[in-house]
Parts: C-alpha cells; structure tokens; sequence
C-alpha cells in the first residue's frame, strides 16, 4: 500500500506541488543555520531544539512528496509513524529510535528543563539533521 491509497490517524492524504516540498526543504535548511549560530554561543537547549525542527521540516518534504500531510494532534508522533511505514528501509536502523529520543529530549528542553541538553548532544543531533536533509533531498529528487 502506498501513501496514497492510505489516510489514516497519522496522515491525509493532499495535493501537492513540487514547490511545497522544495519550501520545506528551505526551511529545514534555515533551521540548521539558526542552530549553528545558537551552537556557537553555547545555546544547547535551543540549538538542539531548532536541529530538531529542521529534522520535522525534511520530513515534512517527504510527507509532502508522497501526498500526504500530518494530521491530529501530535504532529511530531505523526511523523515518526511516517517515516516508519514509508523510509524505514532506507534510513539508518537506529535513526527512528534516535528520532523519538530526541522528541522527548526537545520536549523537556522546551517546556520543563533548563540546560538539559549537553554539547554532545548537540552536536550529534545537529549532524544528523545533515545527514538527513541529504538523504531527504535525494528521496524527492
């Protein structure tokens, strides 16, 4: 079954436009230019947050290429549930569970503790987010 014929809990089915998934691959980029810079000042906590952002954005664009939007109530769940039924087979084994690890990481960062993310996290999370904006942007080509 393909992401078309499926709308679920998780995903809608949409029109789209090859411009859609190019602004959400723009935007991606953008993201991981902010969380550099928030890097460089030592920001960890944002600048993880952000890295994550461009992760949800890349993955936006391939929601989009495939003709589907995220839907209810928890966008990042839907995501990941995506990425799971769609690109398991061509991510890296482990990159989902990271992803999930992240979610909940970015989760406290933003709403409940303050320095919680460390450098090396960071810096893990944020080339990633390079790695998977290259691959993101092969699976659209």
């Amino acid at each position: 079954m393909n992401s078309e014929e499926k709308s679920n809990k998780y995903w809608s089915k949409i029109v789209t436009t090859e411009n859609l998934v190019k602004e959400y691959i723009a935007k991606a980029k953008e993201d991981l230019k902010a969380s550099e810079v928030l890097f460089k000042s030592k920001d960890y906590d944002w600048s993880f947050s952000i890295s994550y952002n461009a992760i949800l954005q890349a993955s936006r664009a391939l929601m989009a290429h495939n003709k589907v939007r995220s839907k209810g109530p928890s966008h990042n769940i839907s995501i990941l549930k995506f990425l799971q039924e769609f690109y398991k087979d061509k991510l890296e084994e482990d990159f989902l569970f990271i992803l999930d690890k992240f979610r909940k990481k970015r989760h406290l960062a933003v709403y409940g503790i303050v320095e919680i993310v460390s450098e090396q996290e960071c810096k893990f999370c944020m080339n990633l987010c390079k790695e998977f904006l290259l691959k993101v942007e092969g699976f659209v080509k």
